[in-house]
């Protein structure tokens, strides 16, 4: 479903436009593509395990939970920010290009 999405963006103008079309993919029923599978393992293990080892925090069980929903939520919101990112660099390529010839 996020390549259809992906596909319709490319051939919107305006970067407002890409952000409303983007709304459509939501949190709640996000998968992780599977090129960022392992970043997104590594992270969450860093989160989860590594960080607050390193600072002396334990953790109960309602607050791994919380820091795997909060994790998990600003790594989509990343994924978000960089297809748009994505999308304008392509678009100011292809006009580059245009330019170009």
């Amino acid at each position: 479903m996020e390549k259809k999405l992906i596909r319709r963006i490319k051939n919107k103008m305006n970067i407002e436009e890409i952000r409303e079309i983007l709304k459509d993919i939501k949190w709640s029923t996000w998968v992780v593509p599977f090129e960022l599978i392992k970043p997104y393992i590594i992270l969450l293990l860093c989160v989860l395990f590594v960080f607050p080892l390193i600072i002396g925090l334990r953790f109960s069980l309602l607050g791994y939970a919380m820091n795997y929903f909060w994790f998990d939520y600003m790594f989509f919101m990343w994924y978000k920010a960089k297809v748009v990112k994505q999308i304008e660099w392509e678009r100011r390529q292809k006009r580059k290009e245009f330019r170009d010839d």
